[in-house]
């Protein structure tokens, strides 16, 4: 059970580094039509779509980090209540 937590919490970290990368990207406006961008973009457009084009400043959009941040204090709090769990069974 120890290993599929530490197994999962580093898919998820890579996941958040995904977004981070995506989120970055998406500030860099020749960026816009190229494929490794179509690739970051399609890959977080599931969580990160519902928090795109709330706080927008001139061609950056500020909200996804929001959704990252939500995202990052939700994984640490799961990740720590597990890791609570294993340490009592």
């Amino acid at each position: 059970m120890f290993y599929i937590i530490y197994a999962l919490y580093w898919l998820m970290l890579a996941y958040e580094g995904f977004m981070m990368i995506s989120i970055i990207m998406s500030w860099i406006p020749p960026l816009y039509g190229t494929k490794v961008f179509g690739f970051f973009k399609k890959g977080t457009d599931l969580y990160l779509k519902p928090f795109r084009g709330w706080i927008v400043i001139g061609f950056l959009d500020l909200t996804p980090i929001i959704g990252f941040l939500i995202y990052s204090f939700g994984m640490n709090c799961i990740f720590y209540y597990l890791q609570l769990l294993s340490s009592i069974f």
